[in-house]
């Protein structure tokens, strides 16, 4: 059922991709409402139905009526299944995700806290749906302003990690990255930047320079050493990161250029407006190249670099003076 969906909708010809999308929807439902006539709601293969139904509406944006209607999926497997019935969970789960895509946090969170006790007691801290609802718990709590009770939830998932999967086994780092970001929200910054240059460490010494995941911490470690004020040491780290993006994506690749902007900045937070300018200037003859001059994004950095060279302007203005 849930191939038949794509296939109907690459199948139809130019202006009728609306209206074979409804008809795969109204195929959908019409299955739904003949099982919930002939079985029950609470029948299995209603509640499959259902959930083809729930997949179709969350693929095409329907949130609410998604949401709706796994209220009932949940309803009916606690009547048939019980609570704490696998297939349970998993319909209260699929419906926290619905409700955290609407940005329903406190919603979300109300399930995920019985979610999560009840996945503890039956299936252990250590299984794998535990740990889920634990890190989406977390995530959770950050999202509505409670980074210090998300850090305690992540400490616990990274604690049982490292027990089970090594420190430096990727999964665990992802855990220990969630956790760094957690810390810096509660205001905790020395940890944060401490957590965040080991899990760098940890993924250039497993996976290796050139990985996603390695280019990412060198990122975030930037910005918390940023959010620190270490204005040199973020220079650094963006450079090292600019050194990459321009190895892999070229010298005038779109992520190259975006990083260089970043070196710029920070080097004007540094109040160093030569070596801004310098930087400012090599983006923008990039961006020309490449863009054009009337390109937003080549407008964008013009303005920089006009910014920056009034400054060194006003600097060199003030040094003549004094002299």
């Amino acid at each position: 059922m849930h191939d038949l969906v794509p296939h109907m909708l690459q199948a139809s010809p130019g202006g009728q991709a609306g209206s074979k999308r409804c008809r795969g929807e109204d195929a959908l439902q019409d299955v739904l409402a003949a099982r919930r006539e002939a079985l029950g709601m609470n029948h299995a293969e209603t509640l499959q139905a259902a959930m083809d139904v729930v997949d179709y509406l969350t693929e095409h944006d329907k949130l609410d009526e998604a949401e709706d209607l796994l209220h009932k999926v949940v309803m009916a497997r606690d009547a048939t299944l019980g609570k704490d019935h696998a297939e349970t969970m998993q319909a209260r789960h699929a419906l926290v995700q619905c409700l955290i895509a609407q940005n329903k946090y406190t919603s979300a969170e109300d399930i995920l806290d019985g979610l999560v006790l009840t996945r503890r007691d039956r299936l252990g801290a250590d299984h794998a749906d535990t740990r889920a609802s634990t890190l989406q718990l977390a995530e959770v709590l950050s999202l509505q302003g409670d980074p210090a009770e998300a850090a305690r939830l992540q400490r616990g998932v990274l604690a049982l990690d490292r027990r089970r999967l090594g420190a430096d086994d990727p999964q665990t780092l992802v855990t220990e990255s969630a956790l760094a970001h957690y810390l810096a929200g509660q205001g905790a910054l020395d940890q944060a930047v401490e957590t965040h240059r080991r899990v760098l460490a940890a993924r250039e010494r497993v996976l290796g320079r050139d990985s996603a995941d390695t280019w990412r911490s060198m990122g975030d470690l930037a910005e918390c050493l940023r959010a620190q004020g270490w204005y040199e040491e973020e220079e650094a780290a963006l450079r090292r990161l600019w050194v990459v993006y321009a190895r892999v994506y070229g010298e005038r690749g779109e992520e190259t250029l975006l990083q260089a902007e970043k070196v710029a900045l920070c080097l004007a937070r540094q109040e160093d407006y030569a070596r801004a300018v310098q930087v400012a200037l090599d983006v923008l003859l990039k961006r020309q190249a490449v863009l054009g001059a009337g390109h937003a994004q080549t407008q964008r950095v013009a303005e920089l670099f006009r910014v920056y060279s009034e400054r060194v302007a006003a600097v060199s203005l003030k040094n003549d003076s004094e002299n």
